[in-house]
């Protein structure tokens, strides 16, 4: 599998058009798997199939392109057991030139040149497309995304506009990257993936297919997608409380504890734990310099003890221990 430097990154690269026919599906779907997730490729026509991608690793989240002839994507349950080591990620898959399709759990869509739609890894899928396409794939961890989405699994019955608006600014962001990577240092990857999450929920937040809907459902997601983000854009203020989250979003209190028990969680939960994360983004960055007391208050905790019960609870680590593993290193394994 062959690692290409371009610039001040890595991109890896694969063809298939040299490879024998007989041995053509079977490295396609070795691509596949190692790529981005593990998975048979079945190709329509494997003697004159021909298809190349390319991969560009940004902090972590991972871009693809993939410019090929028909073919047909299945990932199935034993696909997922051998993959069960590796973190759960969604793919959010970009139509650029033909028509895809895709079926998962019951959903079936059909994604335009131009528009996007949402793949969980973690669940068995099919998807391809019968004339030659080209595809643009960005992997994102889930325990990141739930940063900015708390349930991704509302958008998944839906396709997205990647014409205009939001989407079209995200899927130009994308397009883009490759080259404007040459251009700059890789130091920038890591605020780089911030940037294009942000747009991904932006062009989510837009999406006139989720939140045009009359139906209750759509309804609950629109309260829901404007409730995270009130809640995401105020995580540091102290008195972020029910009461204060539904004054802004214009719904009662009970209505706002209805949506997050129906979706599985509480309010209070999800509040807190994504400020758990925000201070374990902190401490584990060795440019702040902040007492952990202060990173603390800084994302709305009132109280240090009860901070440091609720990271250990969450992480299986004390505050402290977890500054200094980023600082020095996890301790070696004993071998005894």
């Amino acid at each position: 599998m062959p690692e290409v430097a371009r610039g001040r990154h890595m991109t890896r690269s694969y063809e298939v058009q040299r490879t024998p026919s007989d041995t053509k599906t079977e490295y396609w779907s070795r691509v596949a798997s190692a790529e981005y997730a593990t998975t048979e490729a079945k190709l329509l026509d494997p003697i004159l199939f021909s298809g190349k991608t390319e991969v560009w690793d940004l902090g972590p989240l991972s871009l693809a392109y993939l410019s090929t002839d028909p073919v047909l994507y299945t990932r199935q349950k034993h696909h997922i057991r051998t993959d069960r080591d590796k973190d759960e990620s969604i793919l959010i898959g970009f139509a650029a030139l033909s028509e895809l399709t895709f079926e998962q759990e019951g959903i079936s869509l059909r994604c335009r040149k131009n528009q996007y739609f949402i793949e969980l890894l973690n669940r068995p899928y099919q998807f391809g497309h019968a004339d030659r396409n080209e595809i643009w794939a960005l992997r994102v961890p889930a325990k990141l995304l739930r940063w900015h989405v708390r349930s991704i699994e509302r958008y998944t019955p839906y396709t997205f506009d990647a014409s205009r608006g939001m989407g079209a600014l995200l899927f130009d962001t994308i397009r883009a990257l490759p080259k404007r990577l040459e251009e700059s240092p890789a130091r920038i990857t890591q605020d780089l993936s911030h940037c294009l999450l942000e747009l991904f929920v932006l062009s989510l937040e837009g999406n006139e297919a989720v939140l045009g809907s009359l139906t209750t459902k759509a309804v609950k997601q629109a309260h829901l997608t404007r409730v995270e983000r009130f809640i995401r854009t105020n995580l540091t203020r102290p008195d972020l409380t029910p009461q204060l989250i539904a004054a802004n979003c214009n719904i009662s209190t009970s209505y706002l504890h209805q949506l997050f028990r129906s979706s599985g969680s509480s309010v209070g939960r999800w509040i807190r734990e994504l400020r758990l994360e925000a201070c374990d983004q902190d401490l584990r960055n060795p440019n702040c310099k902040n007492a952990i007391a202060e990173i603390a208050y800084r994302w709305g905790f009132s109280d240090h003890a009860q901070f440091c019960r609720h990271f250990k609870s969450h992480f299986g680590m004390a505050p402290r221990d977890r500054r200094a593993e980023a600082r020095e290193g996890p301790p070696p394994t004993s071998s005894v």
